[in-house]
């Protein structure tokens, strides 16, 4: 009985250090300073990453609140080995809410080290600061030109839908799931034996 115990807490360490070592967290994300009042707002657009990753490209929409904000400018940073708007020209319609197009690309892919990557760069004029729940500035999920490559897997729309700063689906917490289950059939062995 000892043998089985041990073989068993010697392959669920062997699992977890194998998918923990693995796993690569990265993500897109959108931040800001901007506060009710300013008269600017500037959105920040950035790729996080706790593992040295390869990104192939990138094409985002992003829809913001047309009762709120006016377009001024935007830039467009890419991470070095890749172009900006390789994949075709930005537009920004003002009527509609949206900018479209902002990508960058290349013909190899650009590999990066841990840290944090701006990618570029939102400014808006502020043209009437109110609350009102519509998000000012986000990712528009909806637009088929939306995706990205990332460790050789092209990610769309539909596969980040549900994922507000695209966070890599591969990162769940797949390490946690196994302590998880590994405890309880440790419990379950040791209540079997105490009953013996």
């Amino acid at each position: 009985m000892k043998n089985k115990i041990l073989y068993l807490i010697i392959i669920l360490l062997v699992t977890v250090v194998y998918t923990g070592s693995a796993m690569a967290t990265w993500s897109f994300n959108i931040t800001t300073d901007y506060a009710l009042g300013d008269a600017q707002a500037v959105f920040d657009l950035n790729f996080l990453t706790d593992e040295e990753i390869t990104i192939e490209a990138y094409a985002f929409e992003f829809k913001f609140d047309k009762d709120e904000l006016s377009y001024v400018s935007s830039t467009n940073t890419p991470t070095e080995g890749l172009y900006s708007q390789f994949l075709g020209p930005f537009s920004a319609d003002q009527e509609n809410g949206t900018l479209d197009g902002f990508n960058a690309a290349s013909f190899s892919s650009s590999v990066l080290a841990p840290a944090n990557y701006l990618l570029g760069t939102f400014t808006f004029d502020v043209t009437n600061s109110v609350k009102d729940g519509v998000t000012d500035f986000n990712f528009d999920y909806t637009d088929s030109m939306f995706g990205f490559g990332v460790n050789g897997i092209d990610w769309g729309a539909d596969n980040t839908k549900a994922l507000p700063h695209f966070t890599d689906i591969g990162a769940v917490p797949v390490p946690s799931a196994v302590w998880l289950l590994g405890s309880g059939l440790m419990g379950l062995l040791y209540f079997r034996r105490k009953k013996a």
